[in-house]
């Protein structure tokens, strides 16, 4: 079964001062596992630039991969390769929203 996962911003903000997220997944703090084909982030404002997007190891290791924007409110991160080793990961992301505030953020979730 392959499945597409979004993310889950973790980093408290103000109100009002940046992009809001309308869908994502895993939850923060979440346990997954099966064929991962991509980490989505849906927003609810247009983003203007994404700067970057990653994945990492907890222990720091970058995980090879592109990052793209398939949608004016979608950020979307694809892994070269099919996750396999169990540990905690990172997804983060740094982007401009149309309001002109931007936004940097992390998700951490298990991979079992």
């Amino acid at each position: 079964m392959l499945v597409a996962l979004g993310v889950v911003a973790v980093l408290a903000v103000p109100a009002g001062a940046h992009a809001g997220i309308l869908g994502s997944s895993p939850a923060p703090g979440s346990t997954v596992g099966g064929t991962i084909e991509a980490y989505d982030v849906w927003f609810d404002q247009t983003v203007v630039e994404l700067y970057s997007m990653g994945l990492t190891t907890e222990g720091g290791t970058e995980l090879p991969g592109e990052w793209s924007q398939p949608a004016p409110n979608l950020i979307r991160f694809t892994p070269d390769e099919v996750q396999t080793e169990a540990d905690n990961y990172i997804v983060s992301y740094k982007m401009l929203a149309e309001d002109g505030d931007t936004t940097r953020s992390a998700c951490v979730f298990t991979y079992e």
